[in-house]
């Protein structure tokens, strides 16, 4: 019985630090510059898992061309295909 229940403390840390999770907001980061309209001043704020569902929420502040602030909330999900990982945004 005790080894079962260290068996089960140790099931969150084994799914949070396998495949894509380990970097998940780095791989958000990178596919929301992609699409961002001025990528080089992008400052990113907010990373967050959305509850229980496979998706992420990322808030990122950049500025136009004028100099105006723009604040983009796009949402990701990180897909997991043939050992390689990718973050799709959803909608920003």
């Amino acid at each position: 019985m005790k080894k079962s229940l260290a068996l089960v403390g140790l099931l969150p840390l084994a799914l949070m630090t396998s495949g894509c999770d380990t970097y998940v907001q780095k791989l958000c980061e990178a596919d929301a510059k992609t699409k961002l309209i001025n990528p080089e001043t992008a400052k990113f704020y907010d990373f967050a898992k959305i509850g229980t569902s496979p998706y992420y929420s990322l808030r990122v502040r950049s500025e136009d061309r004028l100099g105006n602030i723009i604040t983009q909330t796009p949402t990701c999900i990180i897909s997991e295909a043939k050992d390689k990982c990718s973050c799709i945004m959803l909608r920003s």
